[in-house]
């Protein structure tokens, strides 16, 4: 049913380990839905990007405490190599979840300084680059490399007007 409604991207965060099993990730990839890459990892599988081929979307809630806790610059560096490598080839996008104590702005501009390249001024509140509709909450941002614009984010989700 979503695919007969909606043929734009879709990503979704499993958090049971069920969605994990080969037969998950066939049908993620069958109705092109990609899998994220969290952080924190439910299961080890969490961490890494699945689903369609052709996007590879991170969401970083904040490590150890989910939604608090500030990323270290060695951890940004190692996930702006990570966003680089992989949007050379595909659609990327990145969002730090960990907005509780504003760490997300912080640990955002960071990966953003180490990707070179400047941010564009945001878009008007509730709207993205292209004219996407979206939920705001706290200070959470979406960054894709292919088009480095910030789109304020609420919860990762957008939806197309």
């Amino acid at each position: 049913m979503l695919r007969v409604r909606f043929h734009g991207s879709v990503v979704c965060e499993p958090r049971h380990q069920s969605w994990f099993s080969p037969a998950a990730e066939q049908l993620l990839h069958t109705f092109q839905v990609a899998r994220v890459a969290a952080d924190p990892a439910r299961v080890p599988a969490a961490a890494v990007p699945g689903g369609r081929p052709g996007l590879v979307y991170y969401r970083w809630h904040g490590t150890p405490e989910m939604y608090v806790s500030a990323y270290t610059s060695t951890t940004v560096e190692a996930l702006a190599a990570q966003v680089a490598a992989a949007a050379r080839t595909v659609p990327t996008w990145c969002i730090f979840d960990n907005t509780a104590r504003g760490a997300a702005t912080t640990n955002a501009l960071e990966l953003l300084a180490r990707q070179a390249v400047a941010p564009a001024t945001p878009s008007p509140a509730g709207y993205g680059e292209r004219g996407e509709e979206t939920a705001t909450s706290g200070e959470q941002w979406a960054m894709s490399p292919q088009s480095p614009r910030w789109l304020p984010g609420g919860e990762g989700c957008s939806k197309r007007r």
